[in-house]
């Protein structure tokens, strides 16, 4: 990804006070709608995260996978998107534990 591109993702991310993973994952979104048609769109996404220390002499790396749902009808701006996919994000990173 060019530097300029990199920086400018990330000065949006900052100003609408979301990470640089929501924006991404909001610009995928709108991307898939537009090719697919469709409105509501599942996407799930690998994620690392920390282990109960009992499991810290195990090898290997544990990889989860979050699924989060978007809501993209009525036609939001980006910066809405943005907000909905905060939103389905922090929900499920509080929820990471439940399986689907």
């Amino acid at each position: 990804m060019p530097l300029a591109l990199s920086k400018a993702l990330n000065t949006l991310s900052q100003r609408e006070g979301v990470t640089l993973f929501m924006t991404l994952a909001a610009a995928l979104n709108v991307l898939l709608a537009r090719y697919t048609g469709q409105d509501r769109l599942w996407c799930w996404y690998s994620y690392c995260q920390s282990h109960p220390p009992e499991l810290e002499r195990l090898i290997g790396c544990f990889i989860n996978t979050l699924a989060l749902r978007t809501d993209l009808s009525g036609n939001p701006d980006f910066r809405e998107v943005l907000k909905r996919v905060q939103q389905v994000a922090l929900e499920g990173y509080a929820h990471q534990e439940v399986a689907l």
